[in-house]
């Protein structure tokens, strides 16, 4: 990546590259598959409720997790996240029915 920096001051410099670093975090974050927020908050708080003992802690392991643990939880415990992704959404399902 080449980097070309032609603001008048040290100030607008330092804004661009700070610019430019946001937005390549962003594209990292969308290149290593971001888990969007409210499918970690629906498995997460699925797992609390109707998870055992090992579970419901992942579970609460995930709510404070940023989306670089996010994604290694998911990675390692993907049956886990299947399983209780699921039974999150049909109790959402059952729960608009009502």
């Amino acid at each position: 990546m080449k980097i070309t920096l032609e603001g008048n001051t040290l100030k607008e410099d330092i804004k661009k590259l700070e610019i430019m670093a946001e937005a390549f975090r962003q594209k990292s974050k969308e290149e290593d598959g971001e888990v969007p927020n409210d499918e970690k908050v629906l498995v997460a708080n699925t797992m609390i409720e109707h998870g055992g003992s090992f579970v419901s802690r992942l579970g609460k392991s995930l709510l404070s997790a940023d989306w670089i643990n996010t994604k290694i939880i998911k990675d390692a415990f993907g049956n886990y996240w299947d399983e209780y992704k699921k039974i999150g959404e049909d109790k959402l399902k059952m729960q608009r029915k009502a």
